[in-house]
């Protein structure tokens, strides 16, 4: 991780050079639902990017209740 000065630190940096995130989302039963990642930061964009597959629980949970913010 990069920082632009020894007392600053950008969060930008620490999501640009990620290898490996969480996907937290929540099963229909209200549990929370933990997902091993490989997360893609679009810096310009603002954007983390995960892959998505039918038949994962990550992905019927996003399906069946969206995120609302962030």
């Amino acid at each position: 991780m990069t920082a632009t000065s020894s007392n600053s630190f950008d969060p930008h940096d620490l999501l640009a050079e990620a290898r490996l995130g969480v996907l937290a989302t929540i099963k229909a039963s209200g549990m929370p639902q933990l997902s091993p990642v490989t997360p893609f930061y679009d810096r310009a964009a603002g954007v983390i990017y995960v892959s998505m597959t039918d038949g994962r629980a990550k992905t019927a949970n996003l399906r069946r209740d969206p995120p609302r913010g962030a």
